[in-house]
């Protein structure tokens, strides 16, 4: 980077800038491709250029964003994804540049070498304010998100969750309904590559965490408990971990909101063989895990470690939450005003 401050340093970059306005005729595009290359240059690496530096050369890169070739947007598009990536001062520059809506349209793209760095430029600047995100919402950015879940590069798979997670956990749970992403979301938690579904889970977990009842038991519709008891299979912690707090977050919402509901929960984790890998956490080596895993089998069937016998475990649960129904009633019943529950896990 020591050249580039130099470069820097003595001019290089109005030099590039004027170049680039001087290119009317042919050989245009080939010109432009590598002024936009030397920008990108310029304006990227570790440590990162002074902003206040490269600024005057974002608004000459924002306007290479209509180029008709890929190199010279996928140049410009890395700038951006770099700048970005500054937090929220490099968030608010890139909204100053004016150029979201075309990021958002970029995702329709065709090429990985542009979709990579857009794609990445949006999981940052979704982590902006309200009004930020707002603002990208109203570009229609969910659709284009979906048909980023089915692109073959896994890369940009992993991103696309990002980029939907951010929204969600910025109360826009239901527009991602809407926009019918669940389903796919879903199908990622299952067995695939591991940060595609450390993500995915991701994003299911900040929906439980986040959401309302309607919109947890809409995730049990579309099938994410047997999702959540294959993400106990991963090899990567962090996804079992999202995958049982998750599991921990429905069972106790829905023990407050419907005991039949929780028992239907707990049938399916049942059903789906989950009941022996949460046994099987008991003695996991990260406390978290283990510590996690005996919250939710006390929550779901009490105290005592259920059996292997379906019959006897589905006893279980409905003896279980028949006290707990008449403790409830009876706690209501004597303290009607308490803000406070002896039904804590």
């Amino acid at each position: 980077m020591e050249y580039r401050d130099i470069l820097l340093a003595a001019g290089a970059l109005p030099a590039l800038m004027h170049a680039i306005n001087d290119c009317k005729e042919q050989p245009r595009v080939i010109v432009v491709r590598e002024i936009a290359r030397a920008l990108s240059k310029l304006c990227c690496g570790k440590p990162a250029p002074d902003l206040l530096t490269i600024e005057p050369a974002l608004s000459v890169l924002a306007g290479l964003l209509s180029s008709q070739n890929v190199e010279t947007v996928e140049e410009a598009c890395c700038v951006f994804n770099e700048v970005s990536s500054r937090g929220e001062i490099g968030i608010r520059v890139v909204f100053q540049l004016g150029i979201v809506r075309q990021l958002v349209e970029l995702l329709n793209n065709a090429s990985a070498k542009i979709l990579l760095p857009v794609i990445k430029t949006l999981t940052h600047i979704t982590q902006g304010d309200t009004s930020q995100l707002q603002l990208i919402m109203s570009y229609n950015i969910l659709p284009c998100l979906l048909k980023s879940l089915n692109h073959g590069v896994k890369e940009i798979r992993e991103d696309a969750c990002r980029v939907i997670s951010n929204i969600i956990t910025r109360d826009q749970i239901q527009p991602v309904i809407d926009a019918g992403i669940f389903p796919k979301v879903i199908e990622l938690m299952r067995p695939s590559e591991d940060n595609i579904q450390k993500e995915a889970t991701r994003a299911v977990y900040n929906t439980i965490l986040q959401g309302t009842h309607s919109h947890v038991w809409y995730l049990i519709g579309e099938n994410v408990l047997p999702a959540l008891c294959c993400s106990f299979q991963a090899h990567n912690k962090e996804v079992v971990q999202l995958a049982l707090d998750g599991l921990k977050k429905m069972l106790h919402v829905n023990l407050y909101q419907s005991f039949d509901k929780l028992e239907t929960i707990v049938m399916e984790i049942c059903a789906c063989d989950g009941m022996n890998a949460l046994k099987s956490f008991l003695n996991h080596q990260d406390s978290g895990i283990s510590t996690c895993a005996k919250n939710i089998i006390e929550l779901a069937f009490g105290t005592h470690l259920i059996s292997d016998n379906p019959e006897s475990s589905l006893a279980s649960i409905q003896y279980y939450n028949k006290i707990l129904r008449t403790g409830k009633c009876l706690f209501s019943c004597f303290y009607p005003n308490s803000q406070y529950s002896i039904f804590t896990v």
